[in-house]
């Protein structure tokens, strides 16, 4: 381009003149009369000429003053006016010329104003096209092509500046990659970057160098750089499968053990992890007796682990000394291949199968376990029947073989596969050795191994050499390993299939070059050389994964390209990323940028989208676009409040408040206000820096210091509740049938190791109190001929009605949603919301649900009884029922219409008066209620009850929803005078009405079951749990506890002692902070003594007479002298809190827990 002229041809009016002029001649030219011609030029004068250049409206010009010329020319003739029109149409239609769009022009021109260096190569080029290129912008006349032209021109010299080729980022490469520590790297990866270091700067140096080659480059050294991989180390052992020198060494003489010869050589070891195993084949072996040779197997190996003395027997071996030298020495001397060269050639083959057979994943995993639970189930392993067979051999000879004194350390060797042959000593029927008879021998073995273990003591049993000499086939070998001849054969599970071909394409094409340079310089034939060796280097190490191997096919396929005439596409994309990442910064809305630093950005932007559209873009514009992008990211100024940092920390927090399962109430509450707070800054655009980071930095310390939910103390009270109850019902072995007394009492089992575990979540705990429950709930009464004493009822009424006449149809035939018109029973439940977890109202119905059918109208009848809550007697207050259509809400609990149901009966005295107590009389005894249809479908009858005591201790906890549970599976036909419908009455005498004592001090009614409030205290006694949690308790069969003081869970606090006898009842001292154990004799007086209730016959004759619900202590420790001394001692809730608090534990006899006294009288 040096010395470029652009040529301009004007057309002035004098050439349109002599157009005209040479129309002279009008022969054959079109005849036109003065009106046309003055049309035309009225439409030459109307036309709007501000668009076109001044030279062609010049021309316009002089044509129309010609036309009128004609128009006034004497003696005229319309030839000479159609020449005249003919003009001027011409240039209306043709001759104006549109003026340039010159916007490119003057922006290119912009851009190269800066470049003042004249020393620069090409810029005296550069100089003398923008000077060209400025005329064109001045000149009006130019046209779009001219224009077009010098812009481009001015371009192509701003591209020659400097020698015509851009080199800048290949030079920055160069120097980042020089500076790349290579100290811990692969020396052929190392190598492949220097070379190509070497490479891209003769590129760099030479000013032949075309663009495109810079450009090859530059992706030759970022590939290059990224392929460097750590260095393996010659003294690791990674994962993968190696082959090992070994043999099986005597293990007192100097020679090899007789068992050599049956194991092939080498060794193969296998490494996965942690994970080190020996895979060692088994074969026959030969031995002479004489001149006659016998041939047998290995049956069975075990190892020592752990045991690595190389001159003492492993344990008692050493006490079977004779043993193990009798026969051995001459044994293993005479045992040999019955033809040298035959086994040795045996032997390699087999080592040859084994090294492939090791390579096959499904065989390696097969591999990682111990002795005593390997199996063999591939090609050629164990059938079912044969791993049976291999496990009874190992049981066998653990059992009889080793010797007691190893026998809990010896281990059978793992055992992958078996031969499937049977010879004189194994065969199933004729076998003639009793150990292995019937069982198959071994073919691959494996034995765990540390790194570097050099001996490993075996125990090992031939047949054949027992047949030989007995005692002989058993005996003790080394078994030596030489890890200097370790030898890897497969590693780390990679895909060469890319990098192999590419090694075959780059030798190709190093095998031309070879013939013919094409010019490259000997820098690219080495760096080419290099890569190669590299990719080699990958493709033949075992050790490293995927992600290296990916790299290496990169770097070298740009070491190819580099050295071939193929054109590489421009790798765009750090280009893409570096787009995303401005726009991320231009759209952000959370901070302001300086307007000068944000233009300067969505300069560098725009610049690097058209690159990136651009196809035929190098690569050097690529680098040169993600240059400019970051350099324009880290020249943006803020200018007001950053909030960004704050809208992360409330997104964050709005996490966690939705967390609400995980945290604290009081930690959620914290942090819901000081997020209110933030919001409020963060939404102030006026707030300044300082607030905001303030708000930023309160928000981000709640939330690191937020406690999870299960870091809080956990509620253990409902599953302590169930522990007690379960365990009462446990010990019925006369009433329930023994295999739901085994799920019951496994439930127990898993409870208490929750109860134990004081790093049990609330989670845990809910879920056992539902296991428990559902096991309660599942326990089955026995069938043949059990009766329970109904003055002895067992907390489930309807067990009374197993002899019932009326009873006994089968419920197969009852349709419960069509029953005919009569009476029928049903056993029901009272559960939580949860349908699940026995409601506390459920010890205080009787279980046998009366259903009457009348007119195909369906109606329940509940019987109900007192229950007993922290040693007080409370009632049913009120109960209702939901209509048909309720619903349930979001945890489960019924939401709906209620209705009231019908008393039939209130609760009375024995001596007929109504129950009447601090919290009020009237209460239910007997209700009758609509049955829902809905219950007809599931059994559930959603109902609300009130209890008036609960209520007492819990403003608003006396009403509950829950359900009666109908288990629709009991439906039986009977009459209204079914016993079952009957009752207990435990409201006692009324004599001490007012005091909620209960009438007889057991902890729950008469039915001998423990149960607790709401809040988890113990029922009757005030009790809580001791410090760590624990429970514990007595074993009674006759429907007692069977938590046991032996179990484990086990009071924190000194506890009495007492059994069903008088003469060991023992003493309760009412003292702050602890329980005094000790035995007192039946005379003493003045005590308060927890004795068992009973609930069998036996028991109770040893029972002493009880009052009505009144308990006395001695007003002085230890008198009892006069009854006058003794007061009464009631056990309210306040006391039972007080009691607690103060540390107060109480002995609870499981089977009852009566508060008992001897009547004693002042003497």
């Amino acid at each position: 381009m040096m010395g470029m002229k652009i040529k301009k041809f004007k057309r002035s009016s004098a050439f349109f003149m002599a157009a005209a002029l040479c129309l002279g001649s009008t022969s054959g030219v079109y005849a036109m009369d003065a009106s046309e011609l003055s049309r035309i030029i009225e439409e030459a004068k109307n036309t709007d000429t501000s668009g076109y250049t001044p030279e062609s409206c010049e021309s316009l010009q002089a044509a129309l003053e010609g036309a009128e010329n004609l128009l006034s020319k004497e003696n005229v003739t319309e030839e000479e006016l159609g020449a005249g029109g003919m003009m001027l149409q011409a240039i209306l239609e043709n001759g104006l010329v549109a003026q340039a769009d010159k916007s490119s022009l003057t922006a290119v021109l912009s851009e190269v104003a800066a470049y003042t260096d004249d020393t620069q190569d090409g810029y005296e080029v550069l100089d003398q096209v923008r000077a060209q290129a400025q005329a064109v912008l001045e000149d009006g006349n130019a046209t779009q092509t001219e224009t077009d032209g010098v812009a481009s021109a001015v371009a192509q010299a701003e591209e020659n500046l400097g020698g015509g080729i851009d080199k800048t980022v290949l030079s920055d490469l160069i120097t980042q990659a020089e500076a790349v520590d290579t100290s811990g790297s692969d020396d052929a990866s190392v190598q492949q970057l220097k070379s190509a270091i070497a490479s891209a700067k003769q590129v760099a140096a030479n000013p032949s160098a075309t663009q495109s080659l810079v450009d090859k480059h530059i992706q030759l050294l970022q590939a290059a750089a990224e392929a460097l991989y750590q260095k393996t180390d010659s003294n690791t052992v990674y994962d993968g499968v190696y082959q090992i020198g070994g043999l099986l060494h005597h293990a007192t003489a100097d020679q090899v053990s007789m068992g050599n010869s049956a194991l092939v050589k080498p060794f193969q070891l296998i490494k996965k992890g942690n994970d080190i195993h020996l895979r060692i084949e088994c074969t026959s072996l030969t031995t002479k007796l004489g001149k006659q040779n016998f041939t047998g197997y290995l049956a069975s190996m075990w190892y020592f682990p752990g045991f690595t003395s190389e001159d003492t027997l492993p344990y008692a071996a050493a006490e079977e000394g004779q043993a193990v030298d009798t026969g051995e020495t001459q044994n293993a001397a005479e045992t040999e291949a019955e033809d040298p060269e035959e086994a040795q050639s045996a032997e390699t083959e087999a080592a040859e199968e084994s090294s492939q057979a090791q390579t096959e994943d499904a065989a390696e995993d097969e591999l990682f376990m111990d002795g005593e639970e390997a199996s063999g189930d591939s090609d050629g392993a164990a059938t079912g029947e044969e791993a049976s067979a291999a496990q009874e051999e190992t049981q066998s000879l653990d059992e009889n073989e080793v010797p007691a004194a190893e026998a809990a350390t010896a281990k059978a060797v793992g055992v992958e596969s078996y031969y499937d042959i049977y010879d004189s000593y194994n065969d199933p029927k004729k076998g003639t050795d009793a150990t292995v008879k019937g069982k198959k021998y071994p073919h691959y073995i494996t034995i765990p191994v540390e790194l570097n273990q050099s001996i490993v003591w075996t125990r090992i049993y031939v047949p054949v050499m027992e047949a030989i000499n007995a005692g002989g086939g058993k005996q003790y070998a080394k078994m030596y390993l030489d890890w200097n001849d370790l030898k890897q054969i497969s590693g780390t599970e990679t895909d060469k299939a890319a990098l192999k071909k590419q090694v075959t394409n780059a030798q190709n094409v190093q095998k031309s070059l070879k013939q013919d340079s094409q010019g490259y310089a000997g820098e690219q034939l080495a760096m080419l050389a290099d890569a190669i060796a590299a990719a080699q280097a990958v493709y033949k190490n075992m050790n490293i994964d995927q992600t290296v191997v990916d790299n290496e096919v990169k770097a070298l396929t740009m070491a190819v390209n580099a050295v071939t005439k193929v054109k590489v596409d421009s790798d765009k994309s750090e280009l893409k990323k570096a787009i995303e990442t401005a726009d991320s910064y231009l759209n952000e809305t959370d901070v302001e940028y300086e307007t000068s630093t944000r233009e300067a950005l969505q300069r560098a932007r725009d610049k690097a989208s058209q690159v990136y559209d651009n196809e035929e873009a190098s690569q050097t514009e690529v680098n040169k676009c993600v240059t400019a992008i970051d350099n324009a990211i880290q020249g943006l100024i803020i200018q007001g409040t950053d909030r960004r940092e704050i809208k992360k920390a409330l997104t964050k927090a709005e996490t966690y408040l939705k967390d609400t399962a995980h945290y604290t109430a009081a930690d959620m509450d914290v942090l819901r206000s000081v997020y209110e707070t933030a919001k409020a800054v963060y939404g102030n655009k006026e707030s300044s820096q300082e607030e905001t980071d303030a708000q930023t930095g309160i928000l981000d310390y709640v939330m690191k210091n937020m406690k999870k939910a299960s870091q809080t103390k956990v509620d253990k009270t409902g599953l302590h509740e169930m522990l007690l109850t379960a365990s009462n019902m446990a010990g019925r072995e006369d009433t329930y049938t023994a295999d739901t007394l085994k799920t019951l009492n496994s439930a127990i089992t898993a409870a208490k190791t929750v109860y134990d575990n004081s790093s049990a979540t609330q989670s845990q705990v809910n879920t056992q109190i539902k296991k428990l429950s559902k096991a309660v709930s599942g326990l089955k009464k026995k069938s043949s001929g059990s009766s329970s004493n109904s003055s002895n009822n067992n907390g489930n009424n309807s067990s009374n009605n197993n002899n019932n006449s009326n009873n006994n149809g089968s419920n197969s035939s009852l349709d419960v949603k069509n029953l005919a018109d009569g009476v029928y029973s049903v056993t029901g439940s009272m559960v939580k919301i949860d349908k699940t977890s026995a409601s506390m109202s459920n010890e205080a119905i009787n279980h046998t649900i009366k259903l009457t059918v009348k007119k195909g109208k369906y109606s329940i009848t509940m019987d109900f009884k007192g229950l007993t809550i922290n040693g007080q007697l409370g009632y049913l207050g009120t109960l209702k029922y939901f209509k048909t259509g309720y619903k349930l809400d979001k945890y489960g609990a019924p939401s709906g219409s209620l209705g009231n149901v019908t008393v039939d009966s209130y609760q009375k005295y024995t001596n007929g008066k109504l129950v009447t107590d601090n919290f009020g009389t009237n209460y239910p005894d007997v209700v009758t209620f609509p049955l829902i249809d809905e219950a007809k479908n599931d059994g559930y009858v959603p109902l609300q009850v009130f209890v008036p005591i609960m209520d007492s201790i819990t403003k608003g906890t006396g009403t509950q929803p829950a359900f009666l549970k109908l288990d629709w599976s009991t439906l039986k036909k009977t009459d209204s005078k079914d016993p079952g419908f009957e009752g207990d009455n435990n409201n006692g005498d009324g004599s001490n009405s007012g005091n909620n004592s209960t009438g007889n001090g057991s902890l729950s009614g008469n039915n001998g079951s423990l149960s607790t409030n709401s809040n988890g205290s113990l029922s009757g006694s005030g009790s809580k749990l001791g410090s760590n949690g624990s429970l514990s308790g007595s074993t009674s069969k006759s429907g007692g506890s069977s938590l046991k003081s032996s179990g484990s869970l086990k009071s924190s606090g000194t506890t009495t002692k007492s059994t069903s006898t008088k003469k060991s009842a023992g003493t309760t001292a009412l003292k702050s902070g602890k329980s005094i154990g000790s035995k007192s004799d039946s005379k003493d007086t003045g005590t308060t003594k927890l004795t068992s209730s009973g609930l069998s016959d036996a028991s109770d004759q040893d029972q002493e007479t009880t009052t009505s619900g009144e308990a006395y202590a001695d007003t002085e420790t230890g008198t009892g002298e006069s009854s006058g001394n003794m007061r009464k001692v009631a056990v309210p809730v306040s006391v039972s809190a007080l009691a607690a608090l103060a540390g107060v534990f109480y002995k609870i006899k499981s089977r009852g827990g009566s508060l008992r006294k001897k009547a004693g009288k002042k003497k």
